[in-house]
């Protein structure tokens, strides 16, 4: 699902005009506390890991838009396929 920069910035437990070394700091740090290979007992681990993912490249990257729908590209081109 598409995030804005808010529910990114609170998944990373940052504010959304933190510049882009606070923000990726606090990614790694999170990545590395949320990575399913050292959470193998979380079988959510992965769903998590992804999220944090998720929400550095919406607060980084300048040509991410969350959709409209609240899905991601991925979502949308699984239900262009069931049609």
């Amino acid at each position: 699902m598409g995030l804005t920069k808010e529910e990114a910035a609170k998944i990373l437990d940052v504010n959304v005009d933190d510049d882009a070394d606070a923000i990726k700091k606090k990614y790694r740090k999170l990545a590395l506390k949320l990575h399913p290979d050292k959470n193998r007992d979380d079988p959510e681990a992965t769903q998590k890991f992804q999220r944090v993912a998720e929400a550095h490249k919406c607060l980084t990257d300048p040509n991410y838009v969350a959709d409209e729908t609240g899905m991601s590209e991925e979502d949308l081109r699984r239900e262009m396929d069931v049609m």
